[in-house]
């Protein structure tokens, strides 16, 4: 059963009628073209259930998909979650049960017992399918669909599935039996009684033996190395001290580079400063009034303007006081009139004496005497709220007398384009102290550059006097650095000659150490052979008798399971037997019971025109003895339509009962249309939920559920 569906990122907009819930009974999903009703109908369950290969479109169309299906089946509810890249299926309270889209497209399959191409025929019917049943597919094909979903190709799969292990373990008997012609014999043992690690030992100590023979014997071959001769020592060796000499050198070193230092800093003397000139100074503004009085007058040009503003938003009266009680004498005129033809409705009365007629308000009218005879009823112009307001505006009149005497005190105190000479005033002012503050500027960097210049002078002074003192040593440097070298020279080659000297010694002394060692390591050496053959003996012994205790186990382990291969053999035999009668008999109740629901369902959708089908031992078709090839094209489809929805309630309703239908009516009449919802409606029994797509809103009275999309 379908619970609920959520659609994003599709090329409908779904959020606002997202999470689309699907409830019992027959569910109607109608709406305008484009609004998605195919989508909901049919393709994004499919989608989320099998995967890309559910849409209608190539997965490239859909990479910002997301949908969400929660369903249940077998009475057990699930939730999947899919994009066209991503997939994750989980039970009702969020456990993951699989994550990626083949391990998902697999647990689906193994929740339904079918794949995709069942579910299209027994749980829905896509749009322009609803010949598929019978039209695009060959006998052949329906057999194997038929199969597939009632576990008939698995009865198959299992039977061959038998007979070929019962084949493969014939086989093997037989290699088994022809495997042994006689029992393994047991190896002689070698002569030698030592063991393989004893001989392994002797061989290692041995081998060792013979590789420090070769090397000895390498190594005694090499000639002694050369005596060395000790380097002619210089003259001047006893009286020259190298060490006052390395000071000396150092001292000199300084000095020179201090001279080099020196002949760089006095190559160009310092440069005098040019003198600071000033900028030209700005002309000040004169202005006849002071900033204090330019000032007062722009404050009494802003009070001049705020009067001026109040006195033009004051409202002055459009009626005189003597048209205002006019109106007010008209007014209450009008409402006295009023008044009275009220009293005159209240009818008359008659004297019982003298049978005059007077009015029953008489008394109340007498008060309204100087109206009761006016013909019609007084005009009065005005409402009181209006004479009200206008009598109020006359108190505007004082208000305007006091802001216009202000207005006459204020303007002799103007002065003309005040607020430009004050602007400026202003501006004067701050060019002239910009003037001065560059001039100090100025002044003050001119003394920087001077006191800049005066230290540099005296720097430069004193280096042409430290100069002067400082003569040029290079050459006797560079003579102290001969001698230094070639004293390093010939201390170098003497501690060389001192070194080679001793290698000789050493050399000649190892010479001898390795002679001695050889005539005690030849010996040993010479027992290699007979001790590596002893050891290979040893080990083809141990290899053959290894050898011979894993072949008699699998002598005695085979002749053990040659007995139970042949139980084995037979039990296979037997139950491939069992499981062809047993498709024997599913395939003898299957088909007339299809045949008997397919039937009744026409009956019911076409009014009772059509009444039985009959799908034969080779799946050919045929409605009320007529091949279904010969019908008419709704014939075709209401057939069609009847054993989908047969294949569901026989095949698969115990699994997922629902079934979905595209269009289902889009080729039938008004007639059949409405014998088609009213057939389903009547499946409400057997199948536990059923989606019709449709066009015809007419049909919606007859639904359990409608849903309208894109509105």
């Amino acid at each position: 059963m379908l619970e609920s569906l959520k659609i994003n990122g599709g090329y409908v907009d779904f959020r606002k009628h997202n999470p689309i819930q699907f409830q019992p009974g027959l569910t109607l999903i109608t709406g305008k073209n484009g609004a998605g009703k195919t989508l909901v109908g049919s393709e994004m369950i499919r989608f989320a259930l099998f995967g890309s290969k559910a849409l209608r479109r190539p997965a490239s169309d859909y990479k910002k998909l997301d949908v969400e299906l929660c369903f249940a089946v077998r009475g057990v509810s699930y939730r999947v979650t899919r994009s066209p890249s991503k997939a994750l299926l989980s039970t009702a309270d969020g456990f993951p049960m699989a994550t990626g889209t083949t391990p998902v497209n697999a647990a689906v399959i193994s929740l339904f017992g079918y794949g995709l191409a069942v579910f299209d025929i027994a749980n829905c019917c896509n749009q322009n399918q609803v010949l598929a049943f019978s039209d695009r597919m060959l006998p052949t094909e329906r057999k194997k669909l038929i199969d597939q979903t009632i576990g008939l190709a698995a009865i198959d799969e299992l039977a061959a599935e038998l007979g070929n292990e019962a084949l493969a373990m014939g086989r093997d008997l037989k290699a088994l039996q022809s495997r042994w012609e006689s029992a393994p014999e047991e190896p002689a043992a070698p002569a030698s009684p030592l063991s393989v690690d004893a001989l392994r030992g002797e061989v290692a100590t041995a081998h060792q033996a013979f590789v420090n023979v070769q090397v000895l014997k390498n190594a005694l071959s090499q000639p002694l190395p050369e005596l060395p001769e000790e380097p002619l020592r210089p003259e001047w060796f006893e009286t020259f001290d190298a060490d006052a000499a390395h000071q000396q050198s150092q001292v000199l070193t300084k000095a020179q580079e201090r001279r080099t230092f020196l002949l760089g800093a006095t190559a160009n003397p310092p440069a005098a400063p040019e003198p600071y000139k000033a900028p030209e100074q700005p002309k000040p503004y004169l202005c006849p009034h002071t900033v204090e009085q330019l000032e007062a007058a722009i404050a009494v040009y802003q009070e001049l303007n705020t009067l001026e503003r109040q006195l033009a938003s004051l409202d002055l009266p459009a009626m005189s006081v003597e048209q205002i009680e006019a109106g007010k004498n008209q007014l209450v005129l009008m409402n006295d009139w009023k008044a009275a033809q009220k009293l005159k409705l209240q009818g008359d009365a008659e004297c019982p004496s003298c049978g005059h007629h007077f009015p029953n308000a008489h008394k109340a009218l007498e008060h309204y005497a100087h109206v009761k005879d006016l013909p019609t009823c007084p005009e009065a112009p005005w409402t009181s709220d209006y004479l009200a307001y206008q009598l109020g505006l006359h108190s505007n009149y004082a208000k305007a007398g006091v802001l216009k005497a202000k207005i006459a005190a204020l303007k002799p105190q103007l002065i003309f384009n005040a607020q430009d000479m004050l602007n400026n005033v202003r501006a004067s002012a701050q060019a002239q102290q910009s003037w001065m503050d560059e001039v100090a500027r100025g002044e003050a960097q001119a003394a920087i550059r001077l006191t800049a210049y005066d230290n540099k002078r005296e720097i430069f002074d004193a280096h042409l006097a430290e100069l002067a003192g400082l003569p040029d040593m290079s050459a006797y440097i560079e003579g102290l650095h001969q001698r230094l070298h070639e004293l390093a020279t010939y201390q170098q080659k003497l501690s060389q000659a001192l070194l080679g000297a001793a290698a000789y010694q050493r050399a000649v002394s190892a010479q001898v150490e390795q002679q001695q060692a050889l005539l005690k390591l030849e010996p040993v050496a010479a027992t290699l052979p007979g001790l590596q053959a002893a050891l290979e003996t040893r080990l083809v012994y141990e290899a053959d008798y290894r050898s011979y205790t894993k072949r008699k186990e699998d002598y005695d382990a085979d002749y053990e399971k040659i007995a139970e291969l042949e139980q084995e053999v037979a039990d296979l035999k037997a139950g491939k037997a069992a499981l062809v009668d047993l498709k024997v008999l599913i395939k003898s109740h299957l088909l007339p019971s299809l045949n008997m629901v397919a039937s009744r369902l026409l009956s019911e959708m076409t009014g009772g025109s059509m009444q039985g089908i009959r799908m034969d031992d080779d799946f050919e078709i045929f409605i009320d003895g007529v091949h279904i090839q010969a019908l008419s094209g709704s014939g075709q489809a209401v057939s069609n339509l009847a054993l989908r929805l047969g294949l569901g309630q026989v095949l698969t309703n115990k699994v997922f009962s629902v079934f979905m239908g595209d269009e289902l009516d889009g080729s039938m009449d008004a007639e059949r249309a409405v014998f088609l919802v009213e057939c389903l409606k009547k499946l409400r029994g057997s199948i536990n939920q059923i989606l019709l797509v449709t066009h015809k809103e007419q049909l919606m009275d007859h639904a359990d559920q409608v849903i309208l999309l894109g509105r």
